[in-house]
């Protein structure tokens, strides 16, 4: 009888947490479409709006004399910012994500765009040799934001969390696949970032950013 009771002692903890951490077997489609924002979900801030800082002034002095150093073509302060807007431009200041919704934020903060999305998978891909995961959404209105290819949240070093993003209204695999857009990274900081964490973490990270630079 004692064996009895702890096999279902044992399988009630079992279920319990596959419950908790799993999900369970029976969430519907639907609460599964409300939640693909998830490792995403909040506000977010594009790097676009630190680039002018004069936080960022010593970062592209020290990247030129790296660069110069490393016979690079962009070696002078001004190339170098003009390769970090090239890179992070995006028409947006910030992102908000909730649920299944994209809020496109202008500079004051005011809503530029809502929109729903649906999940359309993980596409891989690499840069260079490094292998990449985009996680791919589709809005279900037509818009300009239409489609978005996205990296999952990360952080280097000390440097803030930051994820990376493509967006357009010509597909998928138009983001993913054209050689022009090889070197386009849109990049949204959480919320709360400063302009000063974010020149460090270029710092921190100067030498692989120099390899970057054409």
């Amino acid at each position: 009888m004692k064996s009895g009771k702890w096999k279902l002692g044992v399988s009630l903890c079992l279920l319990v947490f596959a419950l908790m951490f799993l999900g369970g077997c029976g969430g519907s489609d639907s609460n599964q479409q409300t939640r693909i924002f998830g490792p995403w979900a909040g506000s977010w801030t594009s790097s676009t709006t630190f680039l002018d800082a004069p936080e960022m002034v010593d970062v592209y002095k020290m990247l030129a004399e790296k660069a110069a150093a490393a016979g690079k073509k962009t070696n002078t302060p001004e190339a170098v910012k003009a390769f970090f807007k090239a890179m992070g431009n995006s028409d947006f200041a910030g992102l908000r994500l909730e649920g299944d919704k994209v809020t496109f934020l202008n500079a004051d903060g005011t809503s530029k765009e809502t929109l729903s999305y649906t999940y359309e998978g993980i596409e891989k891909r690499k840069f260079g040799e490094y292998p990449l995961s985009w996680s791919t959404f589709q809005a279900t209105s037509a818009s300009s934001y239409k489609y978005l290819v996205m990296m999952p949240p990360e952080q280097h070093g000390t440097g803030p969390v930051h994820f990376h993003v493509r967006y357009g209204d010509k597909g998928i695999a138009y983001l993913l696949d054209t050689p022009a857009l090889q070197g386009w990274w849109p990049t949204l900081c959480k919320e709360g970032t400063t302009a000063a964490k974010y020149a460090a973490g270029i710092l921190e990270g100067a030498d692989e950013m120099v390899g970057m630079l054409p």
